[in-house]
């Protein structure tokens, strides 16, 4: 496994570091989500199951670090945690 990759399954996850390693790019397990990757301290790139690719930014270290914890559903910690913060499309 590339070690820049850490899958997480479910609610079975691996465990990850405290804080996730920036531009670390964590595959998820989800019916939404493909993966998530940290872009400095407060940027998010969400990967959807679609292709597509979204920037959310001006996310606060407590809930970046509380999504990125997430040991349930990956589709509703995005929805409750990271979804209301300014994003962008990426082509």
């Amino acid at each position: 496994m590339n070690s820049t990759v850490r899958e997480r399954h479910g609610g079975v996850s691996k465990p990850l570091p405290q804080k996730a390693r920036m531009n670390e790019r964590i595959k998820v397990e989800s019916s939404v989500l493909a993966a998530v990757t940290q872009i400095g301290k407060k940027t998010l790139v969400v990967e959807f199951n679609s292709g597509t690719s979204y920037k959310y930014r001006h996310i606060p270290e407590e809930t970046r670090d509380a999504f990125m914890a997430t040991s349930g559903s990956w589709g509703e910690a995005f929805n409750a945690l990271i979804k209301p913060y300014p994003f962008k499309r990426l082509v």
